[in-house]
């Protein structure tokens, strides 16, 4: 069944193996792609704008116009500038008058209520266009995750990686936004394969391929600026474990390769930037947080730079501008205490267990036993790992990806800040399946089990898979109880919304609290008066955001069930003079 060079058993198997896929694995994959790319497509067309890609999209026809990236500076363009390259040939509406580049404001806030009004509801055809062609992103994510697996463990692991990257509500969830966390995810993913298989065997094509790959990643999303510092210790431990064993590898060409690969990096990054204030002095920038030197108080930034009287001052930055004011602006915003929900409580700053905590509650229970199994048995039964340098590769961005975002505590609102782990972890994960090459009985019954179980789980909840929660924690209904902001409610029900008032005329007196301000849902044709702060007869239609906001406005709505929900993030009440007085009788008898 396992069609590699070394055998099942040896502790050895590892990249060194050259895998052969069956045929029933090629097919296999084949058909999940086809499965992703349907079901992610569904969710492309039939969401509304989520809170990020309502400056994504502008963002992106603004650099290809202009060739300036001031907009959404935090991120690189990489992803929204491929988004929007079919909205160039399909036309638009753009007014960039309002843009400015003070680097003390997102400007892209300004100029997306703009495009809105301009579009109208055209807008939703321009993001569906957008998303859709963002969608190659996440097969490449299944690609790698196939072959990685493949590679390592066999045919059948290569089958299980592939399924738990299809079916993750995660991957799901923001795999058909424009957003950069799925699509850098992949990328990132299939670079970290790239520079395995250079570390394996090192040549020039292969380098070249790596910091090709490398660079991209770099452009897709910021967060993997921790490769500049992670490979090269990486090399240097495969280094050390070559010169264990005895076998003779060139370090001055290696280091040069990876001299290479780093520099390609640079190179493409810039490329994408259209090398715009490459070279600049690092005197000649201005910083807010206070990292790099500037300093800001609760409502006002002074800008300043670390670098100024030293001789630092002079030295040229090799990358672009808008590159290094985005590190700036990310770094600001983890400095400035904001106010983070956990588990119905509020409290400015974050928790340092918040990530772990959301990917145990929104990742489906049967995954989470497959990755206990994987580590159980890798822990114990030699024929299940792979040499240490190779689960290095695996172990590694887990674990520095997981304390480099845990650290950030200046707030916690985003689980998709942690999605650069999951591939890691599907791959490591999928050693499992080993399992059934070795003929493991009791193994093959838990694994299948609760592979069916997570598949279920996260099927159940779809399309609205952005705000899926495990039963752990009674399922998405009860998520807003646990997590907020896109963990469950980004705006992408508008137009969920839209058709359950137009399919209940009868819902009348018609309330409505919309938290995403960055949206109008006017653009649909909804204008009714806003949930009233007290209890008052009549249908109310409320986000769980606001639901569970800060200060407890609504709260008087938590003793009330609610007669229906709209895709998980919305919940509608209908309160008669009843239920207003028992809410009164209620809120006196607490004060």
């Amino acid at each position: 069944m396992k069609r590699v060079t070394t055998s099942v058993e040896s502790p050895l198997s590892s990249m060194t193996a050259t895998w052969h896929p069956s045929w029933w694995s090629k097919a296999f994959v084949l058909s999940l792609a086809i499965v992703q790319f349907c079901l992610l497509a569904i969710c492309a067309h039939r969401d509304s704008f989520c809170w990020d890609e309502v400056a994504q999209l502008p963002a992106g026809l603004f650099h290809w116009e202009h060739g300036e990236f001031g907009m959404v500076r935090v991120n690189p363009p990489l992803v929204r500038m491929v988004a929007t390259l079919p909205l160039l040939v399909l036309g638009y509406e753009s007014d960039w008058s309002e843009y400015t580049n003070d680097i003390t404001i997102r400007p892209e806030w300004i100029v997306s209520e703009r495009f809105l009004q301009l579009n109208g509801t055209r807008s939703f055809w321009l993001l569906t266009v957008a998303r859709i062609t963002c969608l190659p992103f996440a097969l490449l994510g299944l690609w790698t995750c196939w072959r990685w697996a493949g590679e390592w463990f066999g045919d059948a692991a290569s089958v299980l990686a592939a399924t738990m990257w299809t079916f993750s509500p995660n991957i799901l969830g923001h795999g058909h936004l424009m957003t950069p966390d799925l699509a850098g995810t992949a990328i990132g993913v299939t670079a970290f394969y790239a520079f395995g298989q250079w570390l394996r065997a090192p040549n020039l094509p292969s380098a070249v391929l790596t910091g090709v790959a490398f660079g991209h990643a770099q452009a897709a999303k910021s967060s993997w600026i921790v490769l500049f510092g992670m490979w090269p210790v990486l090399w240097l431990l495969w280094r050390l474990s070559y010169r264990d064993s005895g076998q003779k590898r060139s370090s001055c060409v290696e280091l040069g390769q990876l001299a290479l690969i780093l520099l390609l990096g640079v190179f493409v990054l810039n490329v994408w930037y259209g090398f715009d204030g490459t070279m600049k002095s690092l005197g000649d920038y201005q910083f807010l947080s206070r990292a790099l030197g500037g300093s800001h108080t609760d409502d006002q930034f002074i800008p300043g730079n670390f670098a100024v009287g030293t001789w630092l001052e002079h030295v040229p930055v090799p990358l672009p501008h808008e590159y290094i004011q985005g590190v700036d602006r990310q770094k600001l915003h983890f400095e400035l205490p904001d106010y983070s929900y956990l588990r119905g409580k509020w409290r400015d700053r974050g928790w340092w267990y918040y990530y772990v905590y959301g990917a145990l509650v929104k990742e489906p229970i049967g995954f989470w036993l497959l990755g206990m199994l994987a580590v159980s048995i890798a822990a114990g039964s030699k024929s299940y790992r792979v040499q240490w340098r190779n689960e290095l590769l695996l172990l590694a961005p887990i674990i520095v990806f997981t304390l480099f975002i845990s650290s950030q505590r200046g707030f916690n609102r985003h689980l998709r800040y942690l999605l650069p782990v999951f591939p890691f972890v599907f791959i490591f994960t999928s050693r499992v399946a080993q399992c059934i090459a070795k003929r493991e009985w009791i193994l093959i019954v838990l694994s299948g089990g609760c592979t069916i179980w997570a598949l279920f789980s996260s099927m159940l909840v779809y399309p609205h898979s952005l705000s899926y929660f495990n039963e752990w924690v009674g399922g998405p209904r009860n998520g807003h109880n646990h997590l907020l902001s896109s963990n469950t409610d980004w705006g992408q029900d508008l137009l969920y919304l839209r058709d359950w008032v137009q399919a209940h005329p009868e819902a009348s007196p018609l309330h409505l609290k919309w938290h995403t301000r960055v949206i109008d849902p006017q653009i649909v044709g909804l204008d009714v008066p806003e949930v009233p702060g007290r209890p008052t007869p009549g249908w109310h239609i409320i986000s769980v955001n606001s639901l569970r906001g800060r200060g407890g406005k609504y709260a008087y709505l938590l003793r009330v069930e609610p007669v229906a929900t709209i895709g998980f993030s919305l919940f509608v009440y209908h309160i008669s003079e009843e239920d207003c007085f028992r809410l009164e009788q209620l809120t006196r008898s607490q004060l």
